[in-house]
């Protein structure tokens, strides 16, 4: 459950990194008169969203243990190393 909650705190968060720049973008349009700022804000907000996903994802993947005799877990917020038997 807590692992569910965690990855719905992190789209959460990629959704709105996308979406706000667009709305900013579109309110700017509006403001200014211009007609292409919500397109550039939605474009960066899909890039720097999408790589913050993929930055996730493979931070996910890498707090995995390896399978074999042994393998090393890195604690990231105290920087620990800690020995795991399987």
């Amino acid at each position: 459950m807590v692992e569910a909650m965690h990855w719905i705190s992190r789209l959460t968060t990629v959704t709105m990194e996308i979406v706000l720049p667009g709305l900013l973008g579109h309110w700017l349009d509006s403001r200014w008169g211009t007609g292409f700022l919500a397109l550039a804000g939605f474009g960066l907000g899909l890039v720097c969203g999408m790589q913050h996903l993929l930055k996730m994802t493979r931070m996910a993947d890498d707090r995995k243990p390896v399978t074999g005799v042994s393998a090393k877990e890195s604690d990231e917020t105290t920087g620990n190393v800690e020995e795991i038997q399987q």
